[in-house]
C-alpha cells in the first residue's frame, strides 16, 4: 500500500511577519508582550537565524490567538488581503453591539412591560454608542421588565433579549473590555490597530494564567452568570423559533473564550469559528449576519 510522503512547510518566520503586518504591531511590541527583552530575537525568528523554543512558540501563538500548528505551518498569506478591514474607527463598537440583536415582540402593543424594557434596551445601546456610558437605570429597567413580561405574558422575546444582555456583559467582563468600576465599556475610545492591539492581542509578559487557573478563576467569580445564561438558553432551545439564536450565542461564547471547559482559548475559538461558518451555511440568519460584518473578519484568523 502506498503511503503519503507529504511534509508540512515550515512557515514560522513568514507567519510572524504576516501577523505583525496584519495587526500593525512592531517587533519590539511583540517582544515585550511575550516577555522578551530584545526585538532582535523576533527578527532572528523571522529571518530563520534562530528557532524559538516551544514555550516561546506557545506564547507567540497565544498572543495572536492561533494554534502553534497554525503559527508554524499554516498559510496565513490571505490575512494580508484582509488588512484593510482592520482600519475601523468607532464603527467597530457599533458592530460589536450589533452581535447581540434586540428582538421586538409580536405582542409589543399588548405587552406594555416588554415595550418599556425594549425602549430602555435600545436607549442603553444608543448611550453606549454615543457617550460610551452604561446607564444603570436602563439596565435595571431591562432586567425587571423583561422578567415581568415573561412571567405575565410568556413573551419569549423577553428571554431572547435577556440572554443577549447576559452574554454581552459576560464577554465584556471576561475579556477585559471594561474599566475597573464596570460603568463604562472602554473599547470605543481606541481606534483601528490601536484598538486591536489593546483588546484582542494577548499580553503574555509573565503576568498570565494557564488554562486550569483561568478556568478556576472564571468558575469562582462568575458561576451565577454562567448558570443564568445556561438557564435562558435552555428555555429558548425548547422553542423551534429560537433555536438559531441559541446556536449562534453558543458559538459566540466559544469565539470569545467564555466556555468553561479544559480546552485552550485558541481551541475554543477555532470551534466557535467553525460553528459560525457551518450555521451560516444551513441558513442561520444570525451567523450569516455576523459573517457579513467586518467584525467577523477581525475575530476569525484564517485557518488553512
Amino acid at each position: 500500500m502506498a503511503t503519503s510522503n507529504t511534509k508540512k512547510t515550515y512557515r514560522l518566520g513568514e507567519n510572524i511577519n504576516i501577523l505583525l503586518e496584519f495587526y500593525g504591531e512592531t517587533q519590539l511590541e511583540l517582544a515585550h508582550r511575550i516577555g522578551l527583552e530584545s526585538p532582535n530575537t523576533i527578527s532572528n525568528y523571522i529571518t530563520g537565524i534562530r528557532k524559538p523554543k516551544q514555550i516561546i512558540r506557545q506564547k507567540i501563538a497565544e498572543h495572536f490567538r492561533i494554534t502553534e500548528d497554525e503559527l508554524m505551518y499554516g498559510d496565513l498569506t490571505p490575512l494580508l488581503s484582509m488588512k484593510d478591514t482592520l482600519n475601523v474607527t468607532n464603527d467597530y463598537f457599533d458592530i460589536f453591539l450589533s452581535l447581540f440583536p434586540i428582538v421586538e415582540a409580536k405582542n409589543i402593543e399588548s405587552d406594555k412591560t416588554f415595550a418599556i424594557a425594549y425602549k430602555a434596551h435600545i436607549h442603553m445601546y444608543e448611550a453606549l454608542k454615543t457617550s460610551n456610558t452604561l446607564v444603570d437605570e436602563d439596565l435595571e429597567i431591562c432586567f425587571n421588565n423583561y422578567l415581568e413580561s415573561y412571567d405575565k405574558h410568556n413573551t419569549m422575546e423577553s428571554i431572547v433579549n435577556l440572554c443577549g444582555l447576559f452574554i454581552l456583559f459576560e464577554i465584556v467582563l471576561n475579556n477585559n473590555l471594561s474599566t475597573g468600576d464596570n460603568k463604562y465599556i472602554d473599547i470605543k475610545n481606541a481606534t483601528g490597530n490601536e484598538l486591536i492591539k489593546k483588546y484582542y492581542l494577548r499580553d503574555l509578559d509573565g503576568n498570565t494564567f494557564d488554562d486550569a487557573e483561568k478556568s478556576n478563576m472564571l468558575n469562582e467569580t462568575d458561576n451565577d452568570s454562567e448558570d443564568t445564561i445556561l438557564l435562558l438558553l435552555n428555555m429558548l432551545i425548547t422553542h423551534a423559533e429560537w433555536t438559531h439564536i441559541v446556536y449562534y450565542y453558543t458559538a459566540l461564547r466559544y469565539i470569545f473564550g467564555n466556555m468553561r471547559n479544559d480546552k485552550s482559548d485558541e481551541f475554543n475559538k477555532a470551534i466557535g469559528s467553525e460553528m459560525i461558518m457551518a450555521f451560516s451555511q444551513i441558513g442561520n440568519i444570525y451567523a450569516k449576519d455576523m459573517i457579513e460584518k467586518n467584525f467577523y473578519k477581525f475575530m476569525k484568523t484564517h485557518r488553512s
